[in-house]
């Protein structure tokens, strides 16, 4: 068990070995890229840009840890007696719940501290101590500070007890590869500084040419200071003579002079601005000399670092091989001394077994002969059974002919009760068909007579509605000419009276007739001065008798017995006075 602990350990010692080595690629690669980003000031470009900082990516715990101290992975190699004694004991169990807490918290499996406060304030830490000048302790107190420190974050680290077990052949696998890979980052950084010592020396050369050129441009501009000074003086010494001879002299001298000062003057401006230019641009070459000089600095520092990392991780790989050929050898022989002790206790229990066997088949032996002597017993018994079973057996195949016979008895019956069923549903299919076909037969019938019956009473209450205009017809007219008779009774009576009284009366009435173009009964309605209430009481009772006369025709047409000759006999007496009526009236009209 031990052994096998210690196997466990030493395996994720590797891998926390493995991880430190992918963290120090990533951040070689990372270099890389901002090395690559950078571009270079170009020769003729002569005003200077802002420079702009660009935020640096999150650095890893593990990668702060290498910046502090470059030779950990060298000191890690010699810690695995730290380790071993370091180990945590059986007691220390691991709890799931404080590992979500712990792992809340961290950031990553090597740091100690809890909260992300503390390691900000630990990082600033220790980029203040990098600005001040640290003492030199010894390496080997260094190395036994490295030893401390890993030994406390691999007993901290309940985690690391709890990882996924990766098989070997894929670390010896990935190996190798990782070393390709440092071996190409090798090569692009020493080519990285083949271009910028090219780059250094172009540089070197423009600086040589701009000095020589500002040293040139002093000189000249001396001499020409020199000039000035010397033209000055002259000036004076012109002046100061007599006469205007002199003046004159002076005059064209000094117009001379002027011009010459002025185009001095102009030089001066032109080289001033030249060499404010020219150290302008000095100033700007020595700045890109000095950050190149630094990038020398510092990819030669990452060349002499990557080949010790890389020295110092081959050593590690060597280290690993034979490590892992020993952990191979020991689990060999731990596999072989458990199959040995296996061998043993099958063997004890085998025995265990064939005694426990022997047993049971002398117990079985007994059996046997119980069983022999059951068997005699049942044999005697059998054959009683069999002549039984045979007496059975005839008796069974009696029945089973009687029942034969029972069934096609059935079968018969059977077949008449289908036959009688289908005639009766013939029967019956046939039956339906000729009630539906009377049925039919019926509602046409009837629908015709409901036709039939439509018609007459239409025709009947036609011929009551003719009966009845009739009668109203006949009534009508014979309260007319009854109307009639006795207005033109009553203007005979008048005219009789008129003329007995008034000898004029016909004559006058003839003219007036003629001149109004009115008849003679016209003439008699205005003339007329009878009176109304006695006309009014004879409408009366002739308006009661036509209503006797209409309530004997309804009812006569209301009642089931024949009534043609009753009502004839109505019409005909209505027809007579009607005719009398006409009669008086031409009599009357004739006289």
């Amino acid at each position: 068990m031990q052994k096998q602990k210690q196997t466990t350990n030493e395996i994720k010692q590797f891998k926390l070995r493995i991880l430190a080595l992918q963290d120090q690629i990533n951040k070689l690669k990372r270099n890389n890229q901002l090395i690559n980003k950078k571009n270079f000031i170009n020769s003729s470009s002569t005003i200077r840009k802002r420079i702009t900082k660009k935020k640096k990516p999150k650095t890893s715990c593990l990668e702060m840890l290498l910046d502090q101290n470059s030779t950990f992975i060298d000191d890690f190699q010699n810690e695995s007696s730290i380790l071993y004694r370091t180990l945590p004991s059986k007691s220390d169990k691991f709890n799931i719940n404080q590992w979500r807490r712990q792992r809340r918290y961290r950031t990553c499996s090597l740091c100690d501290c809890h909260t992300q406060a503390s390691f900000m304030k630990r990082k600033r830490q220790s980029s203040i101590s990098s600005t001040i000048p640290k003492r030199k302790y010894d390496p080997l107190k260094k190395n036994y500070n490295n030893k401390i420190r890993l030994a406390n974050s691999c007993h901290h680290d309940t985690y690391s007890y709890h990882i996924r077990k990766p098989s070997i052949s894929l670390t010896t696998q990935k190996i190798p590869t990782k070393i390709g890979a440092m071996r190409r980052r090798i090569e692009q950084l020493e080519m990285n500084l083949a271009d910028s010592k090219e780059e250094n020396e172009q540089l070197t050369q423009r600086l040589s040419t701009t000095f020589n050129r500002i040293n040139i441009l002093k000189t000249t501009n001396q001499r020409l200071i020199n000039e000035c000074n010397k033209l000055k003086t002259d000036y004076l010494t012109q002046s100061t003579l007599p006469g205007q001879e002199n003046r004159r002299n002076d005059s064209i001298s000094s117009d001379g002079g002027e011009n010459n000062i002025d185009n001095l003057c102009t030089r001066l401006k032109n080289t001033s601005s030249d060499a404010a230019r020219q150290r302008k641009l000095n100033k700007t070459l020595q700045i890109d000399n000095e950050t190149l000089t630094k990038n020398l600095q510092s990819l030669t520092e990452k060349l002499t670092h990557t080949e010790r990392d890389v020295a110092s991780k081959r050593s590690l790989i060597e280290n690993y091989k034979s490590r892992l050929n020993e952990f191979e050898t020991n689990l060999n022989r731990s596999n072989e001394k458990t199959i040995n002790e296996n061998d043993e206790e099958r063997l004890k229990s085998l025995t265990e077994t064939m005694e426990k066997l022997r047993v049971s088949l002398d117990s079985y032996k007994n059996r046997l002969q119980a069983v022999t002597r059951e068997k005699q017993i049942l044999e005697a018994r059998y054959g009683q059974l069999v002549d039984e079973h045979q007496k059975l057996k005839t008796h069974f195949e009696d029945i089973q002919t009687k029942h034969r016979l029972s069934e096609q008895q059935i079968r018969q019956c059977r077949l008449n009760q289908e036959q009688l069923n289908q005639e009766l549903l013939t029967a019956r299919r046939l039956t339906e068909q000729q009630l539906l076909s009377l049925n039919t037969k019926s509602q046409d019938t009837l629908n015709k007579m409901i036709l039939e019956l439509n018609r007459t009473q239409r025709r009947l209450n036609e011929y009551e509605r003719f009966t009845n205009g009739f009668l109203h017809e006949m009534i009508r007219r014979n309260i007319q000419m009854n109307d009639t008779l006795k207005r033109a009774r009553e203007h005979q009576k008048q005219r009789e009276s008129f003329s007995m009284t008034l000898p004029g009366y016909d004559t006058a009435m003839n003219t007036a007739s003629k001149i109004l173009n009115l008849t003679q009964d016209d003439l008699d309605d205005i003339m007329s001065t009878t009176d109304e209430s006695f006309q009014g009481h004879s409408k009366l009772d002739n308006g009661d008798k036509n209503e006797k006369i209409r309530q004997k025709v309804s009812k006569l047409l209301v009642s089931q017995e024949e009534f043609s000759g009753k009502l004839l006999k109505i019409f005909s007496k209505k027809l007579d006075e009607i005719q009398e009526a006409d009669r008086n009236l031409a009599t009357i009209r004739n006289t």
